[in-house]
């Protein structure tokens, strides 16, 4: 018996649409869905072998209870109620030996970091141990920081932009292929322009219509003279700044320091492509910076 039930891939967060080809209860294909609106079709590699690590013969089924010494490699199946009544009761004799404090909980990145980080923090917390160990800070907090302003995670609207597009350290060829980087190639397609700011030659920075490398680390020098070129050459949005900010004298005063010629020793980028890079995202409109890990950090 043959059929194809639709779902969604999880190997990562993007989410992707897909449908599993499934004969006599194994799955034998799987491929991207068409009429979802995220891939709308394409699926990465990663999604592709996901076949690989449904059916890997070593992939673990049931909880393992070593039996020999540590190293040996003998293991026996056990129940989900053994292997957890052995957990807790190693925690607590740690906990009651030397305190909660002796044990620390790493946590691996993973899809759905809501939810999984939400209930690992509250496994340590309730335990009474503060030492949660995550990569969170290299993605999760910074991208949740975007609460704050937008009351939800902000998303970079590709599908709605026909200006320019910068890639500030963000290679969504190899992050995100089916979703992000197809929706900046069909962007491109309706007449944006893309720019890619990133110390490595990334596959993004070889479409790019202009690429700028810099240091590594010289990321806000840079920022800051295409401020300074902004400011000085008038290229800002003037009713918008009477209306809705403050402070921007002193940030005007801030970036005098900042000229391109003082940025060109600070990145190794030339003064005339930071000028270049300042008045084409201020005028070519509109202007995206995409959401990723290089700007969050």
């Amino acid at each position: 018996m043959s059929e194809t039930i639709k779902t969604i891939c999880r190997m990562c967060l993007m989410g992707c649409g897909i449908i599993a080809h499934v004969k006599d209860g194994e799955v034998i294909k799987v491929e991207g869905n068409p009429d979802f609106p995220i891939n709308k079709g394409g699926i990465c590699p990663k999604g592709l072998s996901s076949i690989q690590l449904l059916y890997d013969p070593k992939r673990l089924k049931y909880p393992l209870k070593r039996v020999g010494e540590r190293g040996e490699g003998k293991w026996e199946h056990t129940s989900w109620a053994e292997a957890l009544r052995i957990t807790a009761n190693r925690l607590n004799e740690i906990k009651s030996r030397d305190g909660a404090r002796a044990i620390a909980f790493p946590k691996g990145q993973a899809p759905a970091w809501d939810i999984w980080y939400d209930l690992w923090t509250r496994l340590v917390m309730t335990f009474g141990s503060p030492n949660l160990v995550t990569p969170a800070n290299v993605c999760f907090f910074p991208r949740r920081s975007s609460y704050v302003t937008c009351g939800e995670y902000a998303d970079s609207d590709f599908d709605n932009n026909n200006g320019i597009i910068v890639l500030w350290g963000y290679n969504p060829a190899s992050s995100s292929l089916p979703a992000s980087c197809r929706r900046i190639f069909e962007a491109m397609d309706r007449g944006a322009q893309l720019m890619v700011i990133d110390p490595v030659f990334t596959p993004m920075a070889a479409k790019a219509d202009l690429y700028i490398r810099l240091r590594p680390g010289t990321d806000l020098a840079l920022a800051l003279g295409m401020v300074n070129v902004i400011i000085a050459e008038e290229l800002y949005d003037k009713d918008f700044l009477e209306q809705w900010t403050v402070g921007f004298g002193k940030l005007a005063e801030h970036v005098k320091d900042y000229s391109p010629e003082s940025v060109e020793r600070i990145t190794g980028v030339r003064s005339d492509l930071v000028r270049e890079a300042a008045r084409k995202y201020a005028t070519v409109k509109p202007g995206l910076i995409a959401i990723g890990n290089g700007v969050e950090q």
